[in-house]
């Protein structure tokens, strides 16, 4: 008899929320909802919440998986491709609270179709200890966490360089150069997802992200500071 054990929304979870915030990021890159008198520095405050609001989403809903109970075999589904994984191959289950929503984190002792772990959002009432029976009973290797924020500062801190430059050299490039706010949308992307990816491929903290939207709202001050001082130079 098969038992879904996943929420009921995870499509939604892993799919429009993501899209949701795509569509409105995407006017706010190219400057669709901004006055064009607006200063560069109200943008950067709008560009760096649409940008880390999607970001957390996509860090959040991608690994999502639709799992379902049959027999003694889970049956894991991210909707474009099924596999099946053996409760006996789980070593530990782990739970988290990431962004106020509930997960299952099911650790594998051999790699599935999706890796060695398997993510998803339970429905309310799922009660993991139905798999307890076949999980071993130890801690988890250390290898498999998320480095706390201080381990993570330490191994990760070359990943925030772009963000926290990023608005100085907008800044410089439009105010002294003139260059249009166009050309920094790839960079902007490219820096964005490179600070988030501690996070996203599992090896930091979500404190991370965080971190790294305040590296950038610190180079946003920086950058409103160096646009007083090169407006009377360069007007």
């Amino acid at each position: 008899m098969s038992q879904e054990i996943s929420s009921m929304r995870t499509i939604f979870y892993k799919f429009v929320e993501p899209l949701v915030g795509v569509l409105i990021i995407v006017p706010l890159l190219f400057g669709g909802f901004f006055p064009s008198d607006i200063p560069i520095t109200i943008k950067f405050i709008f560009i760096a919440a649409g940008i880390g609001s999607t970001i957390a989403m996509l860090i959040f809903s991608w690994p999502l998986k639709k799992v379902t109970l049959e027999g003694e075999t889970l049956l894991v589904s991210d909707y474009f491709q099924d596999t099946m994984v053996p409760i006996s191959n789980i070593n530990v289950v782990e739970e988290s609270h990431a962004f106020q929503r509930r997960r299952i984190i099911l650790h594998l002792k051999e790699p599935c179709q999706f890796g060695k772990r398997i993510i998803f959002i339970p429905k309310p009432k799922f009660d993991s200890s139905i798999l307890e029976g076949y999980v071993a009973a130890k801690p988890l290797n250390v290898v498999n966490k998320r480095k706390p924020l201080p381990e993570a500062l330490q191994a990760y801190w070359p990943y925030l360089i772009g963000v926290a430059v990023f608005p100085t050299l907008v800044t410089i490039g439009t105010e002294v150069y003139k260059l249009p706010f166009d050309y920094f949308v790839v960079p902007l992307f490219v820096f964005s997802i490179l600070a988030a990816w501690p996070c996203f491929s599992g090896k930091a903290s979500y404190a991370f992200w965080i971190v790294a939207m305040i590296c950038f709202m610190v180079g946003g001050v920086f950058a409103a500071l160096l646009t007083y001082i090169l407006n009377p130079v360069t007007g």
